[in-house]
């Protein structure tokens, strides 16, 4: 797991490394712009319409722009052409960006002082590439002045930018942009991820997002308690212990789906198949005895339990006939295509009152705000997109979506349940206030019945034995990644649920294997590492920082 911290708490893991630890401050500084230099010089050699043109490097007053001065002064030792265009005068330098401004000069990196709107567009001639070093993490939301101005003409050329930190402009506080900010395609997070970096707002701005180390000392990150973390592969591929040769269907868990209504059979089969395709030894689906015919033709590998049912809806006293049923499972999946009549509001509130574990998902979850019940049975899961958390804990989902980590960390309190805020970039919150941020997914999860799999998953790992927490971070990990590799393969237009159920099988061998080099992005290892986007290239090795990283994932490499 990596740390994610919030901006305060990234604030005091510098203070404490630079005065209580004696980390030179300069030294930071001198990691951070080798590190972006690296993955713009990469870029360049990615991108042959980058060559022969100019690198643009924006910079700011405070250390942000530090990091912008140090960028062009090492590209320019590798023999790139690039103009450093500084926004401040140089009495209103911060100390270090006053520093790494003489050591530029004295590398030759060309230095223009931007004070005039004349002066702003002229820096753009023969320019390729941006690297926005203007404000980074301490920016405020929006850009005003020249800041502004140049902000616009980014966007009027459509010219790449490579963010330092964070895009300027973009406040990581208040997960907004204001009128004004720089919108990205890469962004190389420093130190440690952030967490409002993490979320779908972030990700507009932001383009593809990679993660640079910069060599804290360990006590300085420990000693900011982060109460968030982003998941690595590493952390899946561990999860998932191998099976006994002796092994049968009972060591894997009897998970009971309850789901169905008129019109979306659809929704129960796919939670049935994606416990499958995630290890479930058992699945049974309840549902309305008028759609069960048409769902027992489409399954072949579950068994299915017809109920009385109500014009197609189950019957208001369906659920006394659960019993014997209930008994035999170990978690109860309940929501995918319910509806919302009144009997499927008694089956919803027959189930609370059992101590089995739930994941709830869809009208199940609709159901639980209708019923304003809370309070679940040990060990269970709700599955909410923002729509239903905002039903759910009556806030807006702009309140919502602004304070992701929050929210779901509300809800998780609220229900004794683990909650999977789901979205780009979805939060795993347990009630404790920990929170786990899940980097896979894309835009080929935007199909119906996506979320129907993801819930079938995270209940087959509970009948497995695993703990809500892990059942949910393993459900939503390899859930993004089915979803990405369905996309890559399959075109995120045309992508379906159905496929990402097809792919699941090739990214769970992958986990269990440590194939790491075939699976796609988020990939960790070498030089910047990407987190989130559409990464697909290869990184130098970034010295001894990343040196046991890029072992473990290739222990026949050597530095």
């Amino acid at each position: 797991m990596i740390p994610a911290l919030t901006v305060q708490q990234m604030r005091k893991c510098d203070r404490r490394a630079i005065v209580d630890m004696g980390v030179p401050s300069l030294l930071l500084m001198e990691r951070a712009g080798w590190g972006i230099a690296q993955l713009v010089d990469e870029l360049i050699i990615a991108e042959q319409s980058l060559l022969g043109g100019k690198i643009l490097l924006l910079c700011g007053p405070g250390n942000n722009g530090g990091d912008g001065l140090v960028v062009a002064r090492h590209l320019v030792a590798q023999g790139v052409t690039v103009e450093a265009a500084l926004f401040a005068p140089r009495e209103k330098l911060s100390p270090d960006c006053a520093h790494n401004l003489r050591m530029a000069e004295h590398f030759g990196v060309p230095i223009t002082m931007v004070e005039s709107t004349t002066k702003c567009r002229s820096i753009f001639k023969n320019v390729t590439l941006v690297v926005d070093a203007l404000f980074g993490t301490g920016g405020h939301a929006g850009l005003t002045g020249l800041y502004a101005r140049a902000s616009k003409i980014v966007a009027d050329t459509a010219l790449p930018v490579v963010a330092v930190d964070t895009p300027s402009g973009f406040s990581l506080e208040e997960s907004s942009a204001g009128e004004r900010a720089i919108v990205a395609d890469f962004t190389v997070t420093l130190g440690l991820p952030k967490v409002g970096q993490l979320s779908p707002r972030f990700y507009e701005y932001s383009g593809e997002l990679f993660w640079h180390e910069l060599a804290y000392p360990p006590p300085a990150i420990e000693g900011q308690n982060p109460s968030a973390f982003v998941v690595e592969e590493l952390d899946i591929s561990q999860l998932l212990p191998k099976r006994e040769l002796c092994a049968h269907k009972g060591n894997y868990g009897r998970l009971l789906i309850v789901a169905g209504s008129p019109g979306m059979v659809g929704a129960a089969v796919m939670a049935a198949e994606g416990a499958l395709r995630c290890g479930a030894g058992l699945v049974k689906v309840a549902m309305p005895a008028s759609l069960e015919a048409q769902a027992r033709g489409l399954l072949m590998e579950a068994m299915t339990i017809p109920l009385p049912d109500e014009e197609g809806n189950f019957h208001p006293q369906a659920y006394k006939q659960l019993s014997e049923h209930l008994r035999w499972a170990d978690v109860v999946a309940v929501g995918p295509g319910l509806g919302t009549s009144t009997g499927a509001q008694a089956m919803v509130s027959h189930l609370l009152s059992k101590r089995l574990p739930l994941v709830i998902d869809a009208d199940g979850l609709n159901l639980l705000a209708e019923l304003g019940e809370y309070r679940l049975p040990l060990n269970s899961v709700l599955t909410p997109h923002p729509g239903e958390m905002s039903r759910l804990i009556g806030a807006s989902i702009d309140q919502i979506e602004s304070k992701r980590r929050e929210r779901a960390g509300e809800l998780a309190q609220k229900s004794g349940a683990v909650v999977v805020l789901k979205g780009y970039g979805s939060i795993i919150a347990e009630p404790d206030g920990e929170a786990f941020i899940n980097p896979t997914g894309g835009p080929a999860l935007a199909s119906g019945g996506s979320g129907d799999v993801l819930t079938g998953a995270i209940a087959s790992f509970i009948g497995q034995g695993y703990p809500p927490l892990e059942a949910a971070v393993l459900g939503a990990y390899l859930h993004g990644l089915a979803g990405y590799v369905a996309g890559r393969e399959l075109g995120e237009v045309s992508a379906i649920a159905g496929d990402v159920l097809d792919f699941l099988p090739e990214v769970i061998r992958m986990m269990e294997e440590g194939d790491f080099y075939s699976c796609p992005p988020p990939l960790f290892g070498l030089g910047p590492r990407p987190i989130y986007g559409r990464a697909t290239m290869d990184f130098m090795l970034d010295g001894e920082l990343d040196y046991m990283n890029y072992l473990r994932r290739d222990p026949g490499k050597s530095p």
